[in-house]
């Protein structure tokens, strides 16, 4: 009812303001406390958060933004809300761990993970695209 529909509204604004602190360059925080409350998350507004957070970030990365990205993207219920993710944040979420992973940084297991599978999901994507326009042909 109507009392879902409030949370859902106050719940993404509240995401927008973290994203806010994150662009003018407070990543930690609201990285972390997402990371905290990801467990409890809707997979749309964790979907929601990083998509979002990924596509306004640009190299050069800082320190600080790669280590919390990393931590938030080692999270389980991320890979969940990427796995439905379109093509553009998944390949943006790669590209983030790619630059924490040759800046040095030590990358949790699950970061990794998550990397791995994003990254066999979008050739697996662009295979059956590729077969698909050479059907026609």
């Amino acid at each position: 009812g109507l009392e879902s529909v409030t949370k859902v509204s106050i719940t993404r604004r509240l995401l927008d303001c973290l994203l806010r602190m994150c662009a003018l360059g407070e990543p930690t925080a609201p990285l972390r406390a997402v990371a905290r409350a990801a467990g409890s998350m809707d997979l749309a507004m964790v979907r929601h958060f990083v998509s979002e957070l990924v596509a306004m970030a640009a190299p050069p990365f800082g320190a600080e933004f790669l280590a919390e990205a990393a931590n938030l993207f080692a999270h389980k219920r991320v890979e969940e809300a990427m796995r439905s993710a379109g093509p553009a944040p998944q390949r943006e979420v790669l590209a983030v761990i790619g630059a924490a992973h040759r800046s040095g940084l030590p990358l949790p297991e699950q970061c990794v993970q998550l990397h791995d599978r994003l990254l066999e999901g979008l050739s697996a994507a662009l295979e059956r695209g590729s077969e698909g326009r050479g059907a026609g042909r």
